[in-house]
């Protein structure tokens, strides 16, 4: 199966490499095309709907971060007073509203979809906020040295356990 093929190619690719993810696709798929030919091209066909999902959300999110980087707060403002419907595109851009991931236009959206986008941002930031703390305690732990050279992997995920649970009990 390609899928297979793919994944054993990635496996080997990414053990023990410091590698960028553009660096590992292009060796991955010159190995592919001599190898393997044909095998991509299944691939790309086995994981087209997927694929084409993925890059439509990828654009959905670039045009809500251009317009949201364009938007200064007071032109913004002045333009709704002025009536206009998109007067900088910020009406334009796509958000989940709901658990089914349905997408809406800003200007479409009602109180309860901006309702659950700001509760995503929420969640969002207190994982962030998690994830923070635990690579500024890794970070004092390991100094110069590697994270596996100062603690294993079971220790490094009570250090993580031990956040996730201080951050609910404050929460809570």
């Amino acid at each position: 199966m390609p899928g297979e093929i793919i994944r054993e190619l990635i496996d080997k690719e990414l053990a023990g490499n410091e590698v960028t993810p553009a660096e590992a696709a292009q060796r991955i798929v010159a190995k592919l095309n001599a190898r393997h030919p044909g095998c991509l091209e299944q691939w790309f066909t086995d994981q087209a709907v997927h694929l084409m999902t993925r890059e439509i959300g990828d654009l959905m999110r670039a045009g809500r971060g251009k317009a949201m980087s364009r938007a200064g707060t007071a032109r913004f403002e002045a333009a709704l007073e002025a009536g206009e419907d998109s007067p900088i595109g910020l009406y334009a851009t796509w958000h989940a509203v709901n658990e089914e991931n349905v997408r809406r236009r800003l200007a479409d959206m009602t109180g309860a979809d901006h309702g659950f986008v700001a509760d995503t941002y929420r969640a969002s930031a207190e994982a962030d906020l998690m994830r923070e703390a635990f690579h500024r305690t890794l970070a004092k732990k390991v100094g110069k040295r590697r994270t596996a050279d100062v603690m294993t992997e079971e220790e490094c995920e009570r250090l993580l356990d031990s956040i996730t649970r201080k951050a609910a009990g404050r929460t809570a």
